[in-house]
């Protein structure tokens, strides 16, 4: 198979999540939290710098007036900091609204006959191997481990790239879970550092079961 998008209409569920994040997003209100860090920060480093000019040159005005600066330097960096941040959450809420006005979403759907999972050996990810049809596999990295809680399964869809950093995950389910082949870590490990490590939604034409045992006999190599 060949992965390409096509367009259908949002799911209920699919639906409940963008607006269960747009409201959190709402209600963050961006940098909230940080400006009143700032504000605090501001009234610190005044009281610190005015205890400071208080006693003779002594120990405590070294460290008063140590603590002023630590407070005035972070009001020095901070608001480039919250003018990032602030900008990263208008573009996550625009994003947001525009999907859930749009009613819409690129998906592929992929009905597997076998799913073979090779957990991460250092910090690569996990990889699922999907068995598509007849010496055809699909490769699937999970990254940031957001697949899960319900995947593998044999049927599920694949979101377009955009949509799927919207929503937080990648894969939708359409059947129940089911129990993988298992691939040995350090074999895939090993496999992958002498043939090359597949990109993340490619295919290949091999056959699933010989992929499989070539991944587990480097194991012992």
């Amino acid at each position: 198979m060949e992965i390409s998008f096509a367009r259908r209409r949002i799911y209920p569920e699919e639906l409940r999540k963008l607006d269960a994040l747009r409201k959190k997003a709402e209600r963050s209100g961006g940098c909230r939290r940080q400006v009143l860090h700032v504000i605090f920060a501001l009234f610190l480093g005044a009281g610190f710098a005015y205890l400071a000019a208080l006693p003779p040159d002594n120990f405590w005005t070294w460290l008063f007036g140590t603590a002023a600066v630590l407070a005035f330097g972070f009001l020095i960096f901070t608001p480039s900091g919250l003018y990032k941040r602030k900008k990263q959450h208008t573009a996550s809420l625009r994003e947001l609204k525009a999907a859930i006005e749009l009613g819409t979403v690129g998906a592929c759907f992929v009905h597997a006959t076998r799913i073979a999972v090779a957990d991460e050996y250092e910090d690569e990810g996990v990889l699922y191997i999907v068995e598509c049809g007849a010496h055809e596999v699909l490769y699937l990295w999970d990254v940031d481990f957001t697949l899960r809680k319900s995947f593998p399964c044999l049927e599920f869809e694949i979101y377009e790239p955009d949509f799927a950093r919207i929503l937080g995950r990648e894969v939708f389910a359409q059947s129940p879970r089911i129990t993988p082949v298992t691939i040995d870590t350090t074999g895939k490990w090993n496999y992958l550092s002498r043939h090359g490590w597949p990109k993340h939604l490619s295919t290949e034409f091999v056959d699933f079961d010989v992929l499989v045992q070539s991944y587990n006999l480097a194991e012992k190599e």
